[in-house]
């Protein structure tokens, strides 16, 4: 029983916003974060469980073609027809307020988290790509399960469009149609009409007003046809710890290459101003089968072990956990949210002054987020094949050059 300062306040799950599963709609509302990455890494874990996972193809990779060959990404999915395209794509260069499935910021709020983790011994060293990345969801009812490939393209647009090693880029993305998911789909079939990726039109057919998967390498026909330089590399991983080491060893050089990397002086270290880089770099596309994501960043933990920092579309209401005001309440009261066994919420709102600060309330989410973003080399082992599509931010393609990648290449990393 609740004493007599406490008033509690009892909801029916029923009445409030859903939030459930994107790959099963199980409700995960009551769930902390770090037990929903555990539900969804369950999925991942064991294929023969992830029903609304694309098939694997029959042409399975061999060695020495191009990437292209692992179709096994690709699912048709059921025919749907929208109303009309009401989505709007949004970037950090408008002045307009960003979607609700939109969190502009996170790339800073992941700096902190990481110099506090560097602090506190956790992390080794990390770095990150662009700040102007912008985490996009996938939308309940919309797009919550086959959506993933379209909204790690309009991330990936999110920070091409601000860069600025090659500012031509932005002409050649915010052209006749904007990167939302019907925008993508009619690039992708006017991309087929000029005689890119034949094998993926010859598959897909057609892709405007259809719910059907996406994957890379149909990213990369649309990025060259655009005349945005792209780069499909493929690891076989095959669960072996070795595997995936190639993938984690490639990430931390694009991230940090060789060549580049310095020896911190003693004060930097003190300091804690070397751990963690900003970089201008773009995010790199992860894709296994059944899901993609994308890579913001490389961490070093505290053992040596490498973690992959990762926005997923797959994770929804990210902007409304990490965005909104942490501001207390006006009455200054602590609220606090718990699980029931009959399925209902009860919110108890202490009468006690809330001593948090809103600096510690800030910091408490930028450690949830971090935590929410890692992926180690366990998670990774679960796969046997990435596939992962990088921008080398070079010059813009030539007439010439976008002819010569109408088929649709990449390499094996060995």
């Amino acid at each position: 029983m609740p004493n007599d300062n406490n008033v509690v306040e009892v909801y029916d799950v029923d009445s409030l916003e859903s939030e459930q599963c994107a790959v099963c709609y199980t409700s995960l509302a009551f769930l902390p974060y770090d037990a929903k990455q555990k539900h969804y890494n369950q999925h991942f874990e064991d294929t023969d469980s992830t029903t609304t996972a694309p098939p694997k193809s029959k042409d399975t990779p061999k060695a020495g073609k191009g990437a292209h060959d692992s179709k096994f990404f690709k699912v048709i999915g059921l025919p749907r027809v929208p109303k009309k395209d009401s989505e709007i794509f949004w970037h950090a260069a408008l002045s307009t307020a960003p979607p609700s499935n939109y969190a502009p910021g996170l790339i800073p709020v992941l700096r902190k988290a990481l110099q506090s983790s560097h602090s506190r011994g956790k992390t080794r060293k990390a770095y990150l790509c662009h700040k102007d990345t912008v985490h996009i969801s996938v939308r309940y009812r919309v797009d919550s399960t086959w959506g993933c490939g379209y909204r790690n393209y309009q991330m990936a647009c999110t920070a091409l469009l601000k860069q600025q090693a090659q500012p031509m880029y932005f002409a050649l993305l915010d052209g006749t149609f904007p990167p939302t998911i019907q925008g993508l789909q009619k690039t992708m079939e006017r991309a087929w009409q000029h005689g890119f990726d034949k094998e993926g039109a010859e598959q897909l057919k057609r892709v405007v007003d259809t719910n059907k998967w996406i994957g890379v390498s149909d990213l990369l026909a649309v990025y060259h046809f655009l005349g945005i330089p792209a780069e499909l590399v493929q690891f076989k991983c095959e669960g072996h710890p070795k595997g995936t080491r190639l993938l984690t060893d490639w990430i931390a050089n694009y991230f940090a290459p060789q060549s580049h990397k310095s020896t911190p002086n003693a004060l930097s270290t003190l300091m804690g101003a070397s751990a963690v880089h900003s970089t201008d770099l773009m995010p790199v596309i992860l894709q296994h089968d059944g899901h993609s994501r994308l890579i913001v960043g490389y961490e070093v933990d505290q053992d040596g072990e490498p973690n992959l920092l990762i926005f997923d579309p797959g994770h929804r209401n990210v902007a409304s956990k990490f965005t909104s005001t942490l501001l207390p309440n006006e009455d200054n009261d602590a609220v606090i949210e718990l699980p029931t066994e009959d399925g209902k919420r009860k919110i108890s709102k202490l009468g006690k002054k809330n001593t948090m600060s809103p600096q510690a309330k800030g910091a408490l989410k930028a450690q949830e987020l971090l935590s929410l973003s890692r992926v180690n080399l366990k998670i990774l082992q679960r796969r046997n094949v990435y596939q992962i599509l990088y921008f080398p931010l070079t010059a813009p393609l030539t007439d010439r050059e976008r002819n010569n990648r109408k088929i649709v290449k990449g390499e094996h990393a060995t």
